[in-house]
């Protein structure tokens, strides 16, 4: 595979050196008779070889007395993203991340990625990310080598390396080594018309842990006395074989979009588990996968579709992911679920109206595998009037739902929350100054009908206000405060009271950018002031650093004695190629 990636890299390079030369002088495809072949060579190296890109360093210094320390005192990266255009052609991107953080108890941040990019195409090489799909591959790290080609309508992906690497510790938190590989054929790219077939396959390596680590033995107490007795436990390696297809159309102009998606996946949860020897197993499925007792089947499907004019939008939706789904190239999934999405919009008066609903049923227990189904339900309306030009007035409600059909008072569920919010903007003149005052309001009302904790509510209502005047070209200022106030019912009720303000400077015709913010909170149970700083300045057009200050004072209030200050400060260079 990496034979073939190196040959196609060359090949293409190849041909954009040709067409470059052709380019020159296409009539006679000669050179100027007055002109060295140094000159012409340096030339064409400055005008069809471009450098672009970034690199830069982060550094911060933590400190806190009176409370456990959430950071390292010291931590600090360096990144480094250069960029070679070559005729237009191709594109040589080099990506490499190196952070103090690092630890041999976690899976290593650092990243080297290397992708040359054309018009038709890209290769990756060191660490890199590849969206295959959603149900696939879509957020994982690897470490390898990969290819993606759009020539036309034509598309292909793939890619081959491992997505994290083999930690010797605790049998409960050691992770074996994982090699994962796949990618995808077909027409079209995601975002218009498509269809594609989509593969990914993975699987932990068993050598690279030793099997001692998961060996526990103990002391069992028998009729006939003690016994020595062994067993595996903690982590188990695992293997995985996703096989789906997605598709897309979209007409009229994009206003009418359709997409799918369908994924099966088989899962192993310990490859270490005896074998199955059942004659309904395909023996073309034993070449990529080999199923034993601990291994499941599954499917996931999504399909979405949405109208769009000028004036009415409609869009609706639908997901089903199987309990037993799981794809080792996807950072996070939430399966066993069933959702139902709808909404409707409309723009009205050249935009001095719109108003926008959604609507959202989530259910799970979609195999029903369990004693009874949760439901989560959510209907949301946001309202945006422009009476005028400068007054705008949003208005939002939104309430969910979620319950169980359990009959059982302890595992019953039904919970039920609204939320009713406002917001006005406004800007004026006054004292031959620009100012924009902005009002909200916030409330929220959550009801919990569990016969076992009792009928309760919870109130709470939030005001905020602020005001931001412009002095100046190089000063301006904002002042805000906020009120809130919780009733718990028979706990009691909670303040909250706020204020910050915020003055921004500049100077040396806007490369020095200075801010200062100070904010203060009080409640019933505790008083936490802020002081913050925040300096940046442009060194050179493409160069900028910036220095940031932070302190926090806690002092609780009533029986919370606690107290502490923190402090951090960060100092961060950038320079762009």
């Amino acid at each position: 595979m990496r034979t073939v990636l190196l040959v196609i890299f060359y090949l293409v390079l190849a041909s954009g050196v040709s067409v470059a030369q052709s380019d020159q002088n296409p009539e006679t495809n000669t050179q100027p008779a007055d002109t060295s072949l140094g000159d012409q060579i340096l030339d064409n190296v400055q005008e069809n070889i471009k450098l672009s890109g970034e690199i830069g360093a982060f550094g911060e210094l933590y400190s806190v007395s009176g409370r456990e320390s959430r950071r390292p005192g010291s931590s600090g990266r360096i990144f480094f993203r250069p960029s070679m255009s070559i005729y237009d052609r191709i594109t040589l991107s080099l990506d490499l991340f190196v952070s103090s953080e690092g630890s041999a108890a976690r899976q290593d941040i650092n990243t080297v990625g290397f992708s040359p990019e054309w018009s038709w195409g890209k290769l990756y090489y060191g660490d890199f990310n590849m969206e295959v799909s959603k149900f696939t591959m879509a957020d994982v790290k690897v470490n390898g080598y990969g290819i993606d080609l759009f020539p036309g309508i034509f598309k292909m992906m793939a890619f081959s390396g491992t997505s994290q690497k083999a930690l010797a510790l605790e049998s409960s938190t050691s992770m074996f080594q994982r090699t994962i590989y796949g990618g995808k054929i077909g027409l079209g790219e995601l975002d218009g018309s498509h269809f594609h077939i989509n593969f990914v396959r993975s699987y932990d390596d068993k050598k690279s842990l030793a099997r001692s680590i998961f060996l526990q033995v103990d002391t069992v107490m028998t009729g006939q006395g003690p016994r020595i007795d062994s067993s595996f436990t903690g982590v188990k390696p695992q293997e995985n074989l996703i096989l789906g297809t997605n598709w897309g159309l979209n007409m009229f102009d994009d206003a009418f979009k359709i997409k799918t998606e369908g994924a099966v996946s088989l899962f192993t949860g310990d490859t270490y588990a005896d074998g199955i020897n059942n004659k309904d197993v395909p023996e073309a499925l034993s070449k990529y996968f080999s199923p034993n007792i601990t291994t499941s089947g599954d499917a996931a499907v999504a399909t979405e579709m949405s109208v769009t004019t000028k004036v009415l939008s409609l869009k609706g939706g639908y997901t089903l992911v199987g309990p037993g789904y799981t794809s080792h190239g996807l950072g996070s999934l939430i399966n066993d679920r069933q959702i139902i999405t709808g909404g409707v919009g409309l723009n009205l008066f050249s935009g001095g109206l719109s108003v926008q609903t959604n609507f959202q049923q989530h259910t799970d227990n979609t195999a029903d595998q369990k004693k009874f189904t949760s439901e989560r339900n959510t209907l949301g309306v946001v309202v945006a009037m422009r009476p005028w030009k400068s007054f705008m007035v949003t208005v939002m409600s939104n309430t969910n739902t979620m319950g169980n059909s359990a009959t059982n008072d302890t595992l019953k569920i039904d919970n039920e929350n609204s939320t009713l919010g406002v917001n006005t903007s406004y800007n004026f003149s006054a004292f031959e100054l620009q100012h924009v005052l902005t009002v909200s309001y916030i409330g929220v009302n959550n009801v919990s009908k569990s016969k076992l904790r009792g009928d309760n509510e919870i109130v709470s209502t939030n005001f905020n206000a602020g005001l931001s005047t412009v002095f100046s070209k190089t000063i301006s200022a904002t002042l805000g405060g906020a009120m809130s106030e919780v009733d718990l019912g028979p706990i009691g009720t909670n303040s909250t009271s706020t204020f910050n303000g915020k003055v921004n400077h500049k100077a040396f015709d806007g490369k020095l950018t200075n801010s200062l913010t100070i904010s203060a909170v009080s409640s019933d149970v505790h008083a936490t002031n802020v002081l913050g700083f925040q300096s940046s300045y442009q060194l050179f057009q493409q160069s900028a650093v910036a220095l940031l200050f932070r302190g926090t004072f806690f002092k609780g209030k009533g029986n919370n004695k606690q107290k502490f200050n923190e402090f951090m400060t960060t100092l961060n260079w950038t320079y762009r190629i």
